[in-house]
Formats: C-alpha cells, sequence, structure tokens
C-alpha cells in the first residue's frame, strides 16, 4: 500500500489492519510526509493544503504542507519507490490518494507498473470521485470504504478466483467503464482502525531521497519531528453529516445515496474499542492524542459515555474538534471533555463573511453561532484552541478548490 504525504495515513493502516487479520502480509510504503517549512511565497502561490499552527510557529513563522508544493519528490525518490516496489514483488499494489495529486501522480503509477504480473487498484478520495483517472494506468479503482473490497482481492489472488465480481470496484470492460454494486458499510463491521496485529505490518518512508525501515509508529521518523513528535493520531468515527464544499468527508457518503445505499452519515466506533486502542499506544511515549474526525460528534449519551470511560481509563491529554451547535446546545459536553483530558479545540470561521460562508463553502453556521462557540471555549482556562480561517479562496465557477487554511491560536472572540 502507498500513502502521499500522510505521516499516520489512517485510511491505509484500516487497509492493512484489515489484510494481517484476514492473515495477508502487508507493506505500508509512506512516500513522502508533510513537511514544515518557511515558505516566503506561500501567500502568492499555494497550491494544496498548507497551514500553520501557532504552537510551532514560535518565534518561526512554519508552514505545514501536505501537497507538492511545499515537498515535491524527487526523481531519486520515485526511483526509490520502483526499486522497493520490485524488491518487496507484492501481488496487490493499492495507491491511496486525493485529487489534489492528479497533475503528478502518473509518476507514482508508472512505478506500480514495474512489477510484474501485479494487480493495481487506487482508492481513497480520488478514485472514488474520479475513477476514470487511475483506470488510464491501473487495473482496478475502488470507490468508498475498501476494506472488505481490498480482503477480498486478497484472497481472490490466494485461491484463483475471479476479482471483477468484488463490490466496490471499478474497471474497464470493452472500453467502457464497469461499476460494480457498492457494499453497505454497517455500524457492525469490524473495527479495522486498530488491532495489535497492526505491528506485523511492514512500514517504509521515502523522504528526504532516504528510504527507511520504520515501525508502526514511525518512532525513528517521527522522534526528529518538531511538530509531529510525541502526538499520536486517530479517529472516533467515520464521514460527517456536514456538506462543506471544501471537505470530502460529507461528500464521500452521498455518493453511497446516490447509488441507492442507504447508510448512516455518521458511524461511531464502540467505545470500548477507542479506549482499548488508547490504552495500548499509552505507553508508547504519546504525549498528546489528536482525534481527526471532522467533527467528533454524536449523541449526547455516546460522547458523554466516551469521556467517561477516557477519564477513567487514559491519562493523556487530547485534541477534539466539536460542531458549535452541539456545543451550544450541550456545553455538558464540552465540561466533560475538559474533565476527560481535553486541551485544544479548533472554532473553524472559514470566513467571516456569512454570505461566503453559506454560498461558497456551504457551510451553515452563523457568525453568532461562531461567536458564541468561542465565548464557551474561551471559559475553559487550559483549553488551548486554534481558530481556522480559509484564505486564497476560489470564484463559484472553479471546478478545484485550491485554498490554504491559517490557524490562529487564542485569538479573542471578539476578533
Amino acid at each position: 500500500l502507498i500513502s502521499l504525504y500522510d505521516n499516520w495515513a489512517l485510511g491505509s493502516r484500516a487497509l492493512s489492519n484489515a489484510l494481517v487479520l484476514n492473515d495477508h502480509e502487508v507493506s505500508l510504503i509512506h512516500f513522502k510526509l508533510a513537511s514544515h517549512k518557511e515558505l516566503a511565497d506561500f501567500q502568492k502561490y499555494p497550491l494544496h493544503y498548507e497551514n500553520t499552527h501557532s504552537e510551532q510557529a514560535n518565534p518561526d513563522f512554519l508552514i505545514s504542507g501536505y501537497g507538492i508544493d511545499i515537498n515535491m519528490w524527487s526523481n531519486n525518490e520515485i526511483k526509490l519507490l520502483g526499486d522497493l516496489l520490485i524488491e518487496l514483488n507484492p501481488d496487490i499494489i493499492g495507491l491511496t490518494t486525493r485529487s489534489i495529486y492528479e497533475e503528478y501522480i502518473g509518476a507514482v503509477m508508472e512505478q506500480m507498473q514495474k512489477v510484474e504480473s501485479v494487480v493495481t487498484v487506487a482508492g481513497g478520495f480520488g478514485s472514488t470521485f474520479n475513477p476514470s483517472f487511475y483506470l488510464d494506468w491501473l487495473d482496478y479503482a475502488c470507490v468508498g470504504e475498501g476494506e472488505t473490497a481490498l480482503v477480498k482481492m486478497a484472497n481472490a489472488i490466494d485461491n484463483g478466483e475471479d476479482m471483477q465480481k468484488i463490490n466496490n470496484l471499478v474497471f474497464r470492460s470493452n472500453g467502457k467503464l464497469k461499476y460494480n454494486d457498492l457494499e453497505k458499510p454497517e455500524d457492525s463491521t469490524e473495527d479495522y482502525l486498530f488491532t495489535p496485529k497492526m505491528e506485523d505490518v511492514f512500514h517504509y518512508v521515502i523522504e528526504d531521497n532516504v528510504l527507511t525501515k520504520t515501525d508502526p509508529f514511525l518512532s525513528n521518523i517521527m522522534k526528529n519531528d518538531p511538530f509531529y513528535k510525541s502526538l499520536y493520531y486517530t479517529i472516533c468515527g467515520r464521514s460527517c453529516p456536514l456538506d462543506c464544499s471544501f471537505c470530502s468527508a460529507g461528500k464521500f457518503y452521498q455518493m453511497y445515496e446516490e447509488r441507492g445505499v442507504k447508510t448512516a452519515r455518521r458511524r461511531n466506533r464502540p467505545v470500548d474499542k477507542i479506549i482499548d486502542e488508547f490504552k495500548y499506544v499509552e505507553d508508547k511515549n504519546f504525549k498528546k492524542i489528536w482525534l481527526m474526525d471532522s467533527y467528533l460528534m454524536g449523541n449526547s449519551r455516546y460522547l458523554i459515555d466516551l469521556f467517561d470511560a477516557y477519564e477513567k481509563n487514559i491519562k493523556i491529554p487530547f485534541f477534539a474538534q466539536f460542531y458549535p451547535d452541539q456545543i451550544i446546545k450541550h456545553p455538558e459536553i464540552l465540561e466533560k471533555a475538559c474533565q476527560a483530558g481535553l486541551v485544544h479545540t479548533v472554532v473553524g470561521i472559514q470566513s467571516g463573511s456569512e454570505r461566503v460562508n453559506e454560498i461558497v463553502f456551504n457551510r451553515k453556521v452563523s457568525n453568532k453561532q461562531t461567536i458564541r462557540f468561542s465565548e464557551i471555549l474561551s471559559e475553559y482556562d487550559d483549553l488551548k484552541i486554534d481558530y481556522h480561517l480559509i484564505t486564497h479562496n476560489p470564484d463559484r465557477k472553479s471546478t478545484r478548490l485550491n485554498s490554504s487554511h491559517t490557524d490562529i491560536s487564542r485569538m479573542p472572540s471578539s476578533a
């Protein structure tokens, strides 16, 4: 499995966990990492997603970037990737990607094809929303969630079976795209986001023209990174019930509905599984847990149970992002979170203009709600708050969002 610009690569990790739990051997290649650099022309020429966090930007103004504009791969790194794939000689190569890389991703897919008789597949938001692009290079594109499909592909290799009937796969047949049915994601699906068997997965990092073998926590890489050092990343659930134009989290499950497959717009993991994960990593020297959910949402009972269990079992402080309207209506959720160890959160301003937020970003949070939410957060003196702003916005006719995010910590709520 190949993941780009994603140190933790949660999607690829879930895929690899699914495979090792089903007795398949997996290597996960982190091709290029998120970078942190001073970038003088950032404000004039942003290309993809960059941000600055005040916690890491003192005294220097550092840009954290996930795109090719800030950390483009070299010819040598592409060669290292191809040589590693030939050495590993896998039966299947999977690429997890996003649409923002499509202008350059062909170089990576060329390296995938250097392995003889290999089956190639793309997954992630890129292939989900634009499978035809990847099928110009690869055998299959996987749309939607891929754990079950990839396990079935690996089983088919072992058993000599046909892959073309596996749900969620798209492929070319007689020059036309063939879409297989979508498999409904179930709340009861195996929680592949964590398993102790993840330590059976081989991890490689290609960065700074060097190939490094590492562990599932990228320990020998992250220990020298001032931004990611001692941070553990995970999520408590999948998808988001909102539909912001700059984010794919909500659109992902609209695709299921458009294909006639009804599924919950937000699916939370069982509380006990989340706590088991945190217990497992607690002795790995992580200083902070970062919950990457676009919004940590759920019914009030679920969230309070989660924070009660966290307070009882886990001693590591954590970051989470909450939906303003839910906290305004149920401030007891925030109180429980802070008691459990919440030390860092976010207010998404995005734009100070309600018109831009509603028309361009399809974001239905009013300025009044944002200010009230900020005031509630600011009642907790020890809670670090970042304020998210989107700059360099496209006009409404743009087909691809080309924005960057700036995080400003502890701005007064009246700002």
